[in-house]
């Protein structure tokens, strides 16, 4: 099987660490033929070249090249792959809708990755539509994600992410993280994700402030890049600075969230609602009780006082209270590490994840 795989660029951010891991995946089961064409030549995992993908660059000259249309096409064409996969709505789906009536393959649109309505109306509404007019199948990565986007229930299928359970052999030790961060505290709280409009940080601070406010055994740490750093940060004060840290873009992303205490994810659900996130698997996977706002695939995850909390979104109070009660209680945080482990084994591994795009594929090229 020959797999051409669509997508604008290959960031720092959730969807594509699911792609590669994905990619990885295929790849463990044979599928070797594997070809990632991308607009923009920006490629935050250096893990891809690793893989047996080969990585093709479509780049658009200014707005309106038109251009970058045909050349999509002709790359396929070249490529005459057995199934195509869009991974990005805007500008991949874009581009595709109108090149594939004269393509001659399967097309699984797999563009469900968050949980948010499509506001009516706009491109990304008619691109969506005509997108899933066209797909063979539409994989998404929630149920919430596949219900937000109004998904034909009859062409819709719900692939979790997967966890690789081998990365678990690949991480630092913990003592070597709090060295590399220079950490002072027992306890650390992580959150790892875009420094953006669409993940709240803003409840993620204001927790931050009012638990440092009340003891000084921790340190908070936001790991990712984003335009809203500079903004984040001009609202600590010295003493607070000492204990909310920003780390920017972080290979060993893994690593930190293994280390960490608590892990933390608020989103924006105002702007943005969570797919599956892989921050919060990961996070379980390594036995880390995550906290998370409620809203789309997240709900789909935690089990609520199990295997971590699910808080209202937009409320720091209750972040910094949950923070709080894990921080105090050893048997909790170790109650919640075991169940949160035990549930990604059994329902987010990547064998799992695997397995399902395997039987997907045998299904639509049989």
């Amino acid at each position: 099987m020959r797999l051409a795989i669509l997508i604008d660029f290959f960031g720092g951010g959730g969807k594509e660490r699911r792609c590669l891991q994905l990619i990885k995946g295929l790849n463990c089961n044979n599928i070797k033929d594997i070809h990632v064409i991308m607009i923009d030549n920006i490629i935050d995992y250096p893990d891809l070249y690793k893989t047996t993908a080969k990585v093709h660059i479509i780049e658009r000259h200014g707005k309106y090249d038109l251009g970058v249309i045909k050349r999509l096409y002709k790359t396929l064409k070249q490529i005459n792959p057995d199934v195509i996969m869009t991974w990005t709505l805007i500008k991949m789906s874009f581009y595709l809708c109108i090149i594939k009536p004269f393509l001659k393959c399967k097309y699984i649109s797999a563009i469900v990755t968050a949980a948010q309505p499509i506001k009516k109306y706009t491109i990304d509404d008619i691109t969506r539509f005509i997108a899933f007019k066209q797909a063979d199948v539409i994989v998404g990565n929630s149920y919430a994600g596949i219900k937000a986007y109004k998904a034909p229930i009859k062409k819709s299928l719900v692939i979790y992410n997967g966890f690789d359970m081998e990365r678990l052999n690949k991480l630092k030790s913990i003592d070597q993280v709090k060295n590399d961060l220079s950490l002072k505290t027992p306890f650390m709280v992580s959150m790892a994700a875009r420094i953006n409009r669409h993940k709240d940080y803003q409840t993620y601070i204001d927790a931050a402030k009012k638990v440092i406010a009340q003891r000084k055994d921790v340190t908070f740490y936001c790991i990712g890049k984003g335009e809203l750093i500079d903004y984040y940060k001009s609202q600590l004060n010295a003493e607070e600075q000492k204990y909310v840290m920003f780390l920017g873009f972080r290979k060993d992303v893994d690593s930190i969230l293994n280390a960490s205490t608590v892990s933390v994810l608020c989103t924006n659900n105002k702007l943005h609602k969570e797919g599956v996130s892989n921050t919060i698997l990961e996070s379980m996977a390594y036995g880390v009780p995550v906290v998370a706002t409620t809203g789309g695939g997240t709900d789909e995850i935690i089990l609520d006082g199990e295997t971590g909390f699910i808080i209202p979104p937009f409320e720091p109070s209750v972040l910094a209270s949950k923070i709080n009660t894990l921080l105090d209680s050893e048997s909790l945080r170790r109650q919640m590490s075991e169940k949160a482990k035990e549930r990604i084994r059994n329902n987010f591994s990547l064998d799992l994840m695997v397995e399902n795009y395997m039987s997907l594929f045998n299904r639509i090229l049989c």
